[in-house]
């Protein structure tokens, strides 16, 4: 009897192995295999698996999409700045900012995450038991997304040639675009290059923020998709004035000088804690008559601790260390006062600057360690007499909660 040889052909595998296979692609390799043949047309087109490729979006519907497909089709070309941290080079204050799918509106929108106090009481702000010279702020910090986004990617929102996304301006408004950009090689960066996000925070990827030609020369624009980056984007920002006629239209230019911001996305493990680094994470901090800012909490190995403001203020701004622990397992007290009995402190060094980072320094701290989510950092200078509370934040809560786009203007 002749033994029937085996097939060598895809299509002679069962659908069940056929299925599996497909379960491995990516989006782009799954879409091909919809023009393969109709067999494969059919079985590419389960919802299970278009589910897994959008599965980052968290989603248990595709509404308002018909399909978690259609939602794919509809978004991939911007799925790369999804869930993702992002912190901008503005001078000085910096900014950070979240991007998060809305399924009500079926589009990627990036939020500016802002922290403020809601209602300023005096009687919070009262003197420390164990030194009644230095000042504690009990204020509490609400951070929230700003209700409006800064820019909402659709499925009419496809790159152009150059890679830049832009809306339709309106007359007297300020327009904005967001653009794709390149990587500077490592082998390339020297130190006199103005390169984002700034060497403090770990990143393998970085790029030019500051150019000559309006980052409209070949360094800047990448040639293919292949060529962009996944996290980095710039922001270009000019004023229109389309509406404008007659004598006004005479007057005013086309468009005023443009403004750009360079925006680096911040890796998952640099704000995910675990048990060798309890501490990293991003966190906001009180600075006084500076407000709240947000800070990167970053340890490089298990007794290091560095405070890299995210955000920053003009005396010492973005990108910036604001304290350095250099050796957790220092204790240098057990706290014996009323407002954290049983804290372990430690000593640290803290950076304080004149205005526009004039004659910066590092004055000694002690940083307490109320709890896993809360610190404060007591600012041993003389000139300073502040003890700053510090929490931890849920990065998670503003990338898919819901009610985390909550803050109106009016809150505000």
């Amino acid at each position: 009897m002749d033994i029937p040889k085996p097939s060598k052909h895809i299509l002679d595998l069962p659908n069940e192995i056929l299925t599996l296979t497909l379960d491995l692609l990516d989006g782009v390799s799954l879409g091909r295999c919809l023009k393969v043949s109709r067999r494969f047309n059919i079985l590419a087109r389960s919802e299970l698996i278009w589910a897994r490729v959008v599965s980052p979006l968290r989603l248990s519907s595709p509404t308002p999409y018909e399909s978690f497909r259609e939602l794919y089709a509809a978004l991939h070309h911007h799925f790369w700045l999804h869930g993702r941290v992002w912190h901008g080079d503005r001078q000085f204050t910096g900014c950070l900012f979240i991007a998060r799918y809305n399924p009500e509106r079926g589009a990627i929108q990036i939020y500016n995450l802002l922290a403020h106090s809601m209602n300023f009481d005096p009687s919070s702000v009262k003197p420390w038991s164990l030194d009644p010279t230095v000042f504690i702020s009990d204020i509490q910090p609400f951070v929230r997304l700003w209700e409006s986004p800064i820019f909402s990617l659709t499925k009419d929102t496809p790159p152009n040639a150059q890679f830049e996304i832009e809306p339709p301006s309106t007359w007297g408004s300020i327009a904005s675009s967001l653009s794709r950009t390149t990587v500077v090689p490592v082998d390339r960066q020297v130190s006199s290059m103005s390169l984002w996000p700034p060497t403090k925070i770990p990143s393998a990827e970085r790029t030019r923020n500051s150019s000559e030609h309006g980052y409209r020369d070949g360094e800047h624009q990448p040639e293919s998709v292949a060529d962009a980056s996944q996290k980095l984007f710039r922001f270009r920002k000019w004023m229109r004035f389309d509406g404008a006629s007659g004598s006004l239209a005479d007057r005013l230019p086309y468009a005023m000088k443009e403004k750009f911001e360079t925006f680096a996305a911040l890796d998952s493990w640099l704000y995910t804690p675990d048990e060798r680094h309890p501490f990293r994470g991003l966190w906001v901090g009180d600075y006084s008559v500076h407000g709240w800012e947000f800070i990167l909490f970053h340890q490089p190995n298990p007794n290091r601790l560095e405070g890299i403001k995210i955000t920053g203020d003009i005396h010492v701004p973005r990108g910036e260390y604001t304290f350095i622990v250099e050796e957790l397992t220092d204790i240098s007290r057990i706290a014996h006062e009323v407002e954290w009995p049983g804290a372990k402190a430690v000593k640290g060094k803290g950076q304080i600057a004149a205005s526009q980072f004039v004659d910066n320094k590092f004055v000694d701290i002690e940083v307490i360690f109320i709890g896993p989510d809360n610190i404060a950092l007591h600012w041993l200078d003389e000139n300073l007499r502040h003890i700053s509370k510090m929490n931890r934040l849920d990065i998670n809560e503003f990338i898919y909660s819901k009610a985390a786009i909550s803050f109106t203007a009016q809150d505000g």
